[in-house]
């Protein structure tokens, strides 16, 4: 706040002289655009934050991701190996009864 009231006493200022000094009015020219580029730098710099900060969102769900999908395949694998236990069994089962046959 204190920049923009600053810039703009000065802008005023050079603006007054500039109707009756060449010099003012070519100061008030580059005055114009140096704010200018100033903002369109502070724009820059936001839009650069805003992105990293996007970039931290997406690095974060990817990373929840890759813990789900472990999670997945972890309760994948539990199932798989239940499943062949129970196979097991039964063919213990019918391996013990053809031995008693």
């Amino acid at each position: 706040a204190v920049v923009s009231t600053q810039s703009t006493g000065t802008d005023e200022m050079i603006f007054r002289d500039a109707k009756n000094n060449q010099l003012c009015k070519q100061a008030y020219k580059l005055l114009a655009n140096l704010q200018s580029e100033f903002n369109a730098f502070v724009r820059a710099l936001d839009d650069t934050a805003s992105t990293n900060r996007e970039i931290r969102d997406l690095e974060d769900q990817l990373l929840q991701e890759r813990d789900r999908n472990v999670a997945a395949q972890i309760a994948k694998v539990e199932q798989d190996l239940r499943t062949v236990s129970g196979e097991n069994k039964k063919l213990a089962r019918v391996v013990a009864a053809r031995r008693s046959e």
